[in-house]
């Protein structure tokens, strides 16, 4: 029984990461941050980041450390994956690097 409940909570918590960040506005009520949009951290289940079509995250410092990546922005379009201003593809759609899976989805 604790093994399916582990099982199902893996799961969604992999589920939760799917879709990457997308836009949310900022409100901390400064006039100059009005309208301005943050992306959100990057969730890392299992050492795999999911994002959706025209998703993106920000890969904190912590989390590059662990992988001895560069912290940055991470963008999916169409099953390119975009980090630090380089494009990465391949044909499962699944980028390894340092040990950090990127899955990025393609549209359709």
């Amino acid at each position: 029984m604790k093994l399916g409940v582990v099982v199902l909570l893996a799961l969604s918590g992999t589920l939760m990461s799917c879709g990457g960040g997308g836009g949310q506005k900022s409100s901390s009520g400064s006039d100059s941050e009005e309208g301005s949009v943050s992306i959100q951290e990057c969730q890392i289940m299992m050492s795999t980041i999911n994002l959706a079509h025209g998703g993106s995250c920000n890969l904190t410092q912590a989390d590059a450390d662990l992988f001895g990546l560069t912290p940055g922005l991470v963008q999916c379009d169409n099953g390119v994956l975009n980090y630090e201003g380089n494009e990465f593809s391949s044909g499962s759609n699944s980028i390894n690097l340092n040990g950090l899976s990127f899955v990025c989805s393609v549209n359709g």
